[in-house]
């Protein structure tokens, strides 16, 4: 059995509320920039972590690589465009990869055998 860790479940759905936030339209691409980072990282420890479970997040997966492809797209072009904007199609896409990955992960991961183990403790 594969040990997940759940931390990189915890930290993506964290790092894309934090993201949802505080991005909107009209701010700087620099700003943007920098929201973007995290959830960049936390996309890729995703798809990493859960490399094994292809079938069993198979959707879920999916909308997580598209959605750090569009990511890692906006950032690759930003250098080139300091001084813009973000768009209104731009936040659209953003709110629309965000639910889609929210909706795949809320029905398949009862596709996932995860348990936990609680310590004995003794109440005195």
């Amino acid at each position: 059995m594969k040990e997940t860790n759940l931390n990189i479940f915890y930290h993506l759905g964290s790092a894309l509320s934090h993201m949802m936030e505080n991005v909107s339209i009209n701010m700087s691409v620099q700003y943007l920039y920098m929201q973007l980072i995290m959830p960049q990282e936390w996309l890729k420890a995703f798809l990493k972590e859960t490399e094994e479970f292809t079938d069993a997040l198979k959707d879920t997966r999916a909308s997580a690589s598209s959605m750090l492809d569009a990511v890692q797209t906006l950032l690759e072009e930003i250098p080139g465009d300091w001084e813009g904007k973000m768009t209104q199609p731009q936040m659209l896409a953003l709110h629309g990869w965000k639910d889609n990955f929210e909706r795949n992960l809320e029905r398949e991961h009862r596709n996932l055998d995860v348990f936990t183990v609680t310590p004995n403790i003794t109440v005195l």
